[in-house]
């Protein structure tokens, strides 16, 4: 399974959960992780704060008990 097979899988649990999809940030995040991305890496290509995308990251998987 490829990242962008992943985030597809992923969104459609959230779906079929009835808590909407992921975000467009959200997305960026999910895709750098599983691409084996450093947070530093995916905010020079965000143009965000490591700090914020870190946020992201936490925000995630505190609403996702199996992160």
């Amino acid at each position: 399974m490829d990242s962008k097979e992943a985030l597809e899988f992923i969104n459609s649990l959230l779906m079929q959960a009835k808590k909407g999809v992921l975000n467009e940030l959200e997305e960026i995040l999910f895709l750098g992780i599983w691409e084996g991305q450093t947070y530093t890496e995916i905010c020079a290509n965000t143009y965000r704060s490591e700090q914020h995308i870190r946020d992201v990251g936490a925000n995630l998987c505190r609403n996702n008990p199996s992160c």
